[in-house]
């Protein structure tokens, strides 16, 4: 997970926060030494959507969770064969702008099933 944060550009002994409904990123954080996990006040939130229903109330309770202007991370799954998700990155992008005032600042692949969408606050 290390080298995922260094692309994340998350430095040693910051806090992130996130929001897991579904156990997924709990198993790529819960055996790192790198990050302090909290509550609130992170320096880097990150969040699970498995569809677009999901978008709304993660941004609104990662924003709870963050410190004031810090970088929100969408993670969703891709696209393949069998799974057919109703998000991308083309449809975070538009719709955390139009709707959350979200700027999308970078995009990375978690692993091969999932990919993760940075997000800032429009100045």
């Amino acid at each position: 997970m290390e080298a995922i944060f260094k692309k994340m550009h998350i430095k040693s002994g910051m806090k992130l926060a996130y929001i897991d409904k579904d156990g997924v990123l709990e198993n790529y954080l819960k055996n790192q030494s790198m990050i302090e996990l909290v509550e609130k006040d992170a320096d880097v939130v990150m969040g699970l959507v498995l569809s677009l229903k999901d978008v709304d109330n993660c941004i609104e309770l990662l924003k709870l969770k963050r410190k004031k202007g810090s970088n929100i991370w969408l993670v969703y799954p891709k696209a393949t064969k069998t799974l057919k998700p109703d998000i991308n990155r083309d449809i975070l992008f538009a719709y955390t702008q139009d709707k959350h005032q979200l700027i999308a600042n970078g995009n990375l692949a978690l692993d091969e099933s999932y990919s993760m969408l940075r997000l800032k606050d429009i100045e």
